[in-house]
């Protein structure tokens, strides 16, 4: 049981570790707010900003794929209603 826990402690730390290596690579590219949020297969990232043009799209899937290693249609990226751009 120790050790179940214990590889679960792990399992988290590690997917913390990744969320927050995505919203900071994701800022860099001048988002001002980011919250990544990691599954076991999905992802869900939601950005500061009420409206993406598909390039900004293409860039945080991009991101997104390559730190997570989920598939495209596994992630799912939210614009954040309400915001002043």
């Amino acid at each position: 049981m120790v050790k179940e826990a214990q590889a679960q402690l792990l399992e988290i730390t590690s997917s913390k570790e990744s969320e927050l290596a995505i919203e900071n690579l994701i800022k860099a590219k001048g988002f001002s707010d980011v919250a990544v949020i990691l599954h076991h297969d999905n992802a869900n990232v939601i950005v500061d900003k009420s409206e993406l043009v598909p390039e900004e799209v293409a860039m945080i899937l991009d991101i997104v794929k390559r730190e997570s290693g989920k598939e495209a249609e596994n992630i799912k990226i939210i614009p954040r209603v309400g915001t002043k751009d």
